[in-house]
């Protein structure tokens, strides 16, 4: 869910029937514009919604987001999946080399399941070759466990750490580790919620939540991945004056 947000881009590499979308997002230092159409933004490249109460200032922040890499080497290529696991990596690797040479983010963002399988025999060696790439970004990089990578304090074992709050150029990004619930949904925890609260003390800037199953206001997605708590999720959001979910 985007919430003022100047423009969107979305950019792909793909190989046969496989490809990796990134998403460049340009987050304004003050916004006054909310919407809640995310489909139209992201088709049609601008923000189009329903509820306009001002207008945009100066631009603050430049963001890529890449989600749901789901690389796993041991699957043959090519194969008779329309999801080419096994490259993965070099697409991975073609994206990074795009958004250092020509986008230019200030932050980048991993929106986790960067393994089909986390718990596969060569999840090691997978972690660690898409750990190498990811080392080539330019910029600062939040990165998140998805469902499939499984184990939490393994995936950080194997990739950085992020604090749960952090600022680049008065945008704050906080980070939400959220607990997964059947059919890939997820619920945040109580103390979650105290930090998506307290986000805004001190903070007078634009305030991003991040997540790996997104965060959207009930019945305003057909997507079939939610918050199971989303309406309280989403008070807390707009009390707090929140910018962006990803």
């Amino acid at each position: 869910m985007f919430t003022g947000i100047v423009s969107i881009g979305m950019q792909s590499f793909q190989a046969g029937n496989c490809k990796i979308i990134y998403c460049i997002l340009f987050l304004p230092q003050r916004a006054t514009f909310r919407t809640h159409g995310l489909t139209d933004a992201v088709m049609n490249s601008k923000i189009s919604g329903n509820q306009t109460i001002g207008v945009f200032f100066k631009m603050s922040v430049k963001i890529a987001a890449i989600a749901d890499i789901h690389y796993k080497s041991e699957l043959p290529f090519p194969s008779n999946s329309p999801r080419k696991y096994a490259i993965a990596d070099i697409l991975l690797l073609r994206a990074i080399k795009r958004l250092n040479r020509y986008i230019r983010p200030d932050i980048t963002i991993i929106l986790g399941d960067l393994l089909d399988d986390g718990a596969c025999p060569n999840a090691e060696k997978d972690c660690a070759r898409l750990k190498e790439i990811l080392e080539l970004l330019d910029s600062p990089v939040i990165i998140l466990p998805g469902n499939h990578d499984k184990d939490i304090e393994e995936f950080y074992r194997r990739f950085p750490r992020p604090n749960q709050i952090t600022d680049i150029k008065d945008v704050r990004f906080v980070t939400f580790w959220d607990e997964d619930r059947p059919g890939c949904q997820s619920h945040r925890s109580k103390s979650g919620m105290e930090v998506m609260s307290a986000a805004r003390r001190g903070h007078s800037g634009p305030i991003v939540s991040l997540q790996h199953v997104p965060l959207f206001p009930q019945g305003k997605s057909n997507c079939p991945y939610h918050l199971l708590n989303s309406e309280e999720a989403w008070g807390i959001f707009k009390d707090t004056g929140y910018t962006l979910s990803l």
